[in-house]
């Protein structure tokens, strides 16, 4: 009996014993963060940049630029060696766009983003999101960390104004993965934007009279308009520009929009249905200065759009651009009479 006892006890420290080593290990990052790099800031180049309506969006407006070499100076020290991971991410409000692999952050100028690289003294490191990312990882007692930026844009119709960031962009930290319990994080470092940087978008201004712009085609026999012509009735009607930057060999082109069908790319602008409208008949419009008819294409400002034309080359100031409307037959079938109203959209580009 007294053996029985003796074995059912060893038993029971071998239990314990096992459990003992299957106890999970728990490190934590054990590191002093350096008062004097808390905060590492990034200038903008302060120069002046013109910047053409019309041109690509998602391209570099600026270099890279970081926060000095300064700022290399060890971020935390006296770190116990470990499996010790330096992250970062952004706190700005996304854009919804990239740029090789880049997410781009707004900035308080529209079509103007920002995108960030974090940094270690030696090493390039991956774009920064707005999750934590991985800079580098590694083991050694100190550790040194920094960012680069760069400003880009996101449309083709960037606004003019001086870019400027609300302090805090983002943080870097510095975690151990092997610490399960989480309390490794150490106290982040606040990565700052300062300065301006401004933009000047070379444009001309739609004057009052030509953002809303009625044209009077009257009422026109069917018979007046022979197969595959137009009627007698050609009605003019000017698009004036004001306050053109004053730019050498600004090109101001433009796009045609058909409204009721806006993947129109012919030269006939289609009829508004209205349940009352005419068949067999369309809308043409006719630069005057070339007397040859305009074709239809997208909404859109980037260069090379479908239906884009080039009006003329200004050098600043005013602008007046001749237009005609007139009916004409749109296909093989017979008019039939009824409305014949149409509306047109156009889109200013800036080369």
């Amino acid at each position: 009996m007294k053996d029985l006892l003796a074995l059912k006890v060893l038993r029971i420290l071998l239990l314990a014993l096992a459990s003992l080593w299957t106890l999970p290990v728990i490190a934590g990052v054990s590191c002093t963060s350096n008062p004097a790099t808390a905060t590492l800031t990034a200038t903008i180049p302060a120069v002046s940049t013109v910047v053409t309506v019309g041109s690509p969006g998602n391209r570099y407006l600026t270099d890279w630029f970081s926060a000095p070499a300064s700022g290399y100076s060890s971020l935390y020290t006296g770190c116990v060696v470990g499996n010790i991971t330096l992250q970062g991410k952004i706190a700005l409000q996304p854009a919804g766009s990239s740029i090789d692999g880049y997410a781009i952050f707004k900035t308080n100028v529209d079509g103007i983003g920002i995108i960030v690289q974090g940094r270690n003294r030696n090493y390039t490191g991956p774009a920064l999101g707005t999750d934590w990312v991985d800079i580098i990882t590694g083991s050694t007692s100190y550790w040194d960390g920094s960012f680069t930026a760069r400003l880009v844009s996101t449309t083709t119709t960037i606004q003019s104004g001086s870019v400027t960031l609300p302090g805090t962009i983002g943080y870097l930290r510095i975690v151990d993965k092997n610490d399960v319990a989480g309390s490794s994080t150490i106290i982040p470092v606040n990565l700052v934007v300062s300065g301006s940087m401004t933009f000047t978008s070379q444009t001309c201004t739609v004057s009052a009279n030509s953002k809303n712009i009625g044209v009077s085609l009257g009422k026109v026999n069917s018979n007046a308009i022979t197969t595959g012509g137009s009627s007698l009735v050609h009605s003019p009607f000017t698009i004036n520009l004001d306050s053109c930057s004053v730019t050498s060999g600004l090109s101001v082109n433009m796009t045609f929009t058909d409204n009721n069908n806006p993947a129109n790319t012919s030269n006939i602008l289609s009829l508004t249905n209205d349940g009352k409208q005419a068949t067999g008949l369309g809308i043409r419009i006719i630069n005057q200065a070339t007397q040859q008819p305009v074709s239809y294409g997208p909404d859109s400002a980037v260069v090379g759009n479908p239906g884009q034309f080039r009006v003329t080359t200004t050098t600043g100031g005013s602008l007046s651009i001749p237009f005609m409307a007139t009916y004409i037959k749109s296909g093989s079938e017979p008019i039939v009479g009824g409305t014949a109203n149409g509306v047109a959209t156009y889109t200013m580009s800036y080369q």
